[in-house]
């Protein structure tokens, strides 16, 4: 029935012979909110109906909108961590090790604010943002957000997905890893992949994303596993001594630290493979998405025969292998890694001066208001160092592992550990004064080093 029809049904049944004037202005008051009432509830009926209506056909097809180069999500890190120490055994010995390790994390409001680090994590690529915009922006907000939530679920490709970190080569990242020597045998491998925060497909990821469009996420806290809601992964590399660095190092020009989405669909290669871009004929091109870190090495002293320090970090777009514009890393947090027996020992930090290698870093220290920089940079360093596992001396440039050693594991219990800041022009082994260390003749270890770098 009709608009009109009801209306007129309405009108045919009112007795208009027994109205008073008081009651014909009530009564006619009372017709006058009913058909406003029946001409909004229409309107609200039909747009409703027709959003339903376009959720129904656009949210299993959300895909079609991104081209075979473009991707539904973007990710980014602003915190990368490298240890030199070679991990023998177990590698990392329940995640107190590790040979690279990447996070996103929020500097809002808290002491490490003032390092300027560049925000980042896990957000709707440009590319959909203005699709979505331009196709859904005339819904209301509710029906919005349920079409997004339900469009993001619905794309195949994303859904099958989850972040992983990995070394990849630069030319095939989607499909080729980077070589290097197993921790166990000289017969070289590739280190597995590492997977990082849950998939694309888990309550609580996608749904993040549907109250604000152009949001950038490094904490899903409606994901039901714990250890799996933030934007964080690391990657373990053990070999034998020096046997990796020289690895690591051949291969670095075209390898990448890579952050790209796997895929978890049935029948793929999910610890091998990533999701990556397609030609005109839909053929893979090896090119991935995500972003990959080209990286250089170097030491903290040039008497040092040893790789011990991330030195240069460069940030990557693998879908079309070029740098990431207005991007830049900061190295510069070298720590020296000392053993908990080895800490008071005394090191040369001059020609004149020894002092204990790693003391506890005293409150007067650490919060000297001339270095306001260093609850900054410990607040930094936790993210990486819980407190559980390690002792950090900011002041000092050291921290000290609360558990077994697996950093030093290849020295002898009789072979020194150069600790030293300054080298002397010959050895004079007698008074434990070394012209340098590494892996020549007759040389002892040198120290390994965490690097911390941060994205600006």
């Amino acid at each position: 029935m009709s608009l009109y029809d009801n209306l007129r049904m309405m009108l045919s049944k009112i007795n208009w012979r027994n109205w008073t004037f008081k009651g014909w202005l009530l009564r006619a008051a009372v017709v006058v909110v009913a058909a406003v009432g029946l001409v909004f509830g229409f309107q609200n009926c039909s747009q409703a109906g027709f959003e339903n209506q376009m959720l129904n056909m656009n949210s299993s097809s959300l895909a079609s909108s991104a081209t075979t180069n473009s991707f539904i999500y973007d990710v980014s890190v602003n915190q990368l961590g490298f240890m030199s120490c070679q991990l023998q055994g177990d590698p990392g010995i329940n995640g107190t090790y590790f040979t690279f390790r990447v996070g996103a994390f929020d500097n809002t409001g808290v002491p490490s604010s003032i390092l300027n680090i560049r925000p980042a994590g896990l957000g709707l690529s440009s590319t959909f943002q203005s699709t979505w915009a331009s196709q859904h922006g005339v819904y209301n907000a509710t029906n919005q957000t349920s079409m997004l939530e339900n469009a993001l679920l619905a794309d195949g490709t994303s859904w099958n997905s989850q972040l992983q970190l990995s070394l990849r080569s630069t030319g095939s990242p989607a499909t080729t890893l980077m070589s290097l020597p197993n921790y166990n045998s000289s017969t070289a491998t590739y280190a597995a992949p590492s997977n990082m925060m849950a998939a694309m497909s888990t309550d609580g990821v996608a749904a993040q994303f549907a109250t604000n469009i152009t949001a950038q996420y490094n904490y899903f806290p409606n994901v039901t596993d714990f250890y799996s809601r933030a934007l964080q992964g690391t990657v373990n590399l053990g070999s034998t001594p020096g046997a990796y660095y020289s690895s690591l190092l051949g291969n670095l020009s075209g390898s990448y630290l890579a952050i790209g989405f796997g895929s978890t669909a049935s029948g793929t290669t999910a610890n091998t493979q990533l999701i990556g871009t397609a030609d005109s004929s839909g053929n893979p091109t090896g090119a991935a998405f995500g972003k990959g870190f080209r990286m250089a090495f170097g030491h903290v002293f040039p008497q040092q025969n040893q790789q011990n320090i991330l030195s240069q970090v460069a940030e990557y777009d693998m879908s079309t292998g070029a740098p990431v514009a207005g991007v830049s890393w900061n190295c510069g947090y070298r720590l020296k890694i000392v053993r908990a027996e080895d800490r008071n020992n005394s090191i040369w930090v001059s020609s004149t001066t020894k002092v204990p290698a790693c003391p506890v870093e005293s409150y007067g220290d650490l919060y000297d208001p001339n270095h306001p920089e260093r609850p900054a940079i410990l607040n930094a360093l936790r993210r990486f160092l819980p407190a559980s596992q390690w002792d950090i001396n900011v002041t000092r440039g050291c921290i000290v592992p609360y558990v077994a050693d697996a950093c030093y594991q290849q020295v002898s219990s009789t072979a020194p550990i150069i600790y030293d800041e300054y080298f002397f022009p010959t050895t004079n082994l007698n008074a434990l004064q070394f012209s340098g260390c590494g892996y020549g003749t007759n040389q002892f270890q040198c120290a390994n080093y965490l690097t911390m770098c941060l994205r600006q």
